[in-house]
């Protein structure tokens, strides 16, 4: 049997890794994983997706994907009899790569920070559910954040982005955005803060029902009326809720949209 190319294999990489975070993978000392891509220096895609904890993307001038991990585990109280507590912070993780295509997963129901170093230009889409924040910084490409009860936080972003959380607050800074391409901030209970470049181009849609909208942008607004006619002499006249606004003469969409919480649409460099 002839032995499987090493190129094919790279671009077929697979590891599922069992770590137990003892005195070597702590709060002071972080174990990090090197996660080689089948194609160095081209663009690129993660995806995670946890239940419990947070993530932190950044991008770096790397050509590896780096993982690590901090685990904070909550004492349950209870008597020792005496004894020494030995931390129980032991975690599956999955990750897999396929032509620049990097998946990782993890069926730890422990609180934990992971973080998550990728090069500038990747694609990005990470989730979490509960007691967690999501973090990205310095990426350039198109991202995705889904959260239900924590914040989700960008900086330096140079792409396009689509935001969602329940209970959290959504605060984004623009390096750059991705002209031509539409995106979304959406949020229930917190704040949406949202700052660009002063010279985007957008046609924006904005709703907040039990909040203000704030911004230090030129705004063109247009809030008339949507007139639907019914049948026979009888017309239905309804107001939309939502403000529709230009900044800059306008371009793609950027959809803002609160229930309980403030949206600020402020004006960069």
């Amino acid at each position: 049997m002839k032995p499987r190319n090493l190129k094919t294999l790279s671009r077929h990489l697979q590891y599922t890794l069992l770590i137990l975070l003892l005195a070597g993978w702590g709060v002071n000392a972080q174990k990090v994983i090197d996660v080689p891509l089948s194609k160095p220096g081209k663009p690129g895609k993660l995806k995670m997706g946890i239940t419990y904890g947070s993530i932190k993307v950044v991008g770096y001038d790397g050509k590896v994907v780096q993982v690590s991990s901090d685990a904070s585990p909550r004492s349950r109280g209870g008597s020792s009899g005496g004894m020494r507590r030995i931390p129980n912070t032991s975690m599956r993780m999955t990750i897999t790569e396929e032509n620049n295509y990097v998946k990782i997963s993890t069926s730890s129901h422990k609180r934990a920070k992971y973080i998550v170093k990728v090069p500038r230009k990747f694609d990005i889409k990470i989730s979490t559910v509960n007691s967690g924040t999501l973090e990205i910084e310095n990426i350039e490409g198109e991202i995705e954040a889904s959260n239900v009860n924590g914040s989700i936080y960008g900086k330096g972003i140079s792409g396009s982005v689509l935001a969602n959380t329940v209970n959290g607050r959504i605060v984004l800074k623009f390096a750059k955005v991705k002209s031509n391409t539409p995106m979304s901030f959406r949020g229930f209970n917190g704040k949406i803060d949202v700052t660009l470049p002063k010279r985007t181009k957008a046609n924006l849609k904005i709703r907040s029902d039990q909040g203000q909208i704030y911004s230090d942008f030129d705004m063109e607004i247009d809030d008339k009326p949507v007139v639907e006619e019914s049948k026979g002499n009888r017309r239905r006249i309804v107001v939309d809720k939502w403000v529709m606004a230009k900044i800059n003469g306008g371009g793609p969409t950027l959809t803002f949209k609160n229930y309980n919480g403030n949206v600020y649409i402020r004006r960069g460099e």
